[in-house]
C-alpha cells in the first residue's frame, strides 16, 4: 500500500475497520503486478468533514480478476445480491471492462448511504453495444439506445453485504468534448462549465441524474486543460475543505470535484459534495 495512505490514515486518526481491511487486502495483491492509481475523499455533510474515504483504480488485469473473484466468494457483489446473472456479471469484470476501480466508504446518513465497498467497471467501447442492455436492467430510465463514443461509461456498485447494492452510471466526457448527449440530465450552463475542465460528467441513480463532477490535472502533470488553479469552483471547494489541513495540503493534487444535484438538474449548492486527492 501507500506510504501516504498509511500515514494519511494514521494522521486523520482512522480505524481499522472491515471495509478497510479489505481494500488494504485487495491492493496489496493487485500491486505487484498492476499500476494503479489511488485517490483520497473528502465529503462535506450537514455537521461534519467524512475523510474515511478511498478508492484505487487501474488498468483490468487477471490479478483483478481474482481478485474480484475472491471477494465475490467472500459475499461481496455477488450476482444474486445485484440481481444479474452471474455469467454476465463475470463477463463485465473480466471483458467488458477496461478498467476497475474498488474503494470503500464509512457511509453519509445525510443522502441514505451505508458504510461499505465500491466497484466501478469502466465499460469497454467495444463491448457497449453488449453492455448497454444488462446496465439498463439495473436503471430501466436510462434511454434505450446506447450513448455515442464520446462519452466513456462507468458502472459502479455500493455493498455493505445487509441492504439492496445500489447501482449507478457515470457518463464522462473529456474537457472540451461534453457531448450534447449530456443534455437529457444536465441543464446548458453545467455542459458549458463541464467543457471548462480536463473532463466532467453526470452520474444516474434510479430517479434520475444525482450529480454532476468536474476533473482537474494534479500540478506537475502535462494535460490540454488548465489545472484546479485555474478553476471558476476554486473558491467554493477551498470552503468545503476548510478546517482540513490534509486536503489544503493537497490542493495541487485535486482530481475531482462532484456537486449533487437537484431534480431540474441545478447544483443544490454552490459547495461540492466530494472533493478527490491523487495520493502517492
Amino acid at each position: 500500500m501507500s506510504w501516504e495512505y498509511r500515514a494519511l490514515r494514521r494522521r486523520l486518526g482512522l480505524p481499522d475497520t472491515e471495509w478497510s481491511v479489505v481494500f488494504d487486502d485487495f491492493c496489496t495483491e493487485v500491486a505487484p503486478t498492476t499500476e494503479g492509481r489511488l485517490e483520497w475523499s473528502v465529503r462535506r455533510t450537514p455537521d461534519r468533514l467524512l475523510t474515511d474515504r478511498f478508492v484505487w483504480s487501474g488498468a483490468n488485469s487477471p490479478a483483478i480478476s481474482r481478485s474480484l473473484e475472491r471477494l465475490e466468494e467472500e459475499g461481496w457483489f455477488v450476482p444474486e445480491r445485484l440481481g444479474t446473472p452471474a455469467d454476465l456479471l463475470r463477463a463485465a469484470r473480466a471483458e467488458w471492462s477496461t478498467a476497475i476501480s474498488l474503494g470503500y466508504t464509512p457511509g453519509d446518513r445525510s443522502v441514505g448511504e451505508w458504510p461499505g465497498m465500491k466497484l466501478y467497471l469502466t465499460i469497454s467501447r467495444r463491448a457497449r453495444s453488449r453492455a448497454w442492455p444488462w446496465i439498463r436492467g439495473f436503471l430501466p430510465s436510462l434511454p434505450e439506445q446506447a450513448p455515442p463514443n464520446d462519452v466513456d461509461l462507468i458502472l459502479a456498485f455500493a455493498d455493505d453485504q445487509k441492504h439492496t447494492v445500489q447501482p449507478r452510471l457515470y457518463l464522462l466526457c473529456d474537457g472540451i468534448q461534453m457531448s450534447p448527449y449530456l443534455l437529457q440530465w444536465l441543464e446548458p450552463g453545467l455542459l458549458a462549465l463541464g467543457g471548462e475542465h480536463v473532463r466532467s460528467g453526470v452520474v444516474v441513480r434510479h430517479g434520475g441524474a444525482d450529480c454532476f463532477g468536474c476533473a482537474f490535472q494534479p500540478a506537475g502533470i502535462p494535460a490540454p486543460a488548465p489545472n484546479a488553479a485555474y478553476s471558476r469552483l476554486l473558491p467554493a471547494i477551498l470552503e468545503t475543505i476548510r478546517g482540513c489541513p490534509p486536503a489544503w495540503e493537497r490542493v495541487g493534487r485535486m482530481t475531482w470535484a462532484t456537486y449533487a444535484l437537484t431534480q431540474d438538474a441545478r447544483p443544490k449548492s454552490d459547495a461540492p459534495r466530494n472533493v478527490y486527492f491523487l495520493l502517492r
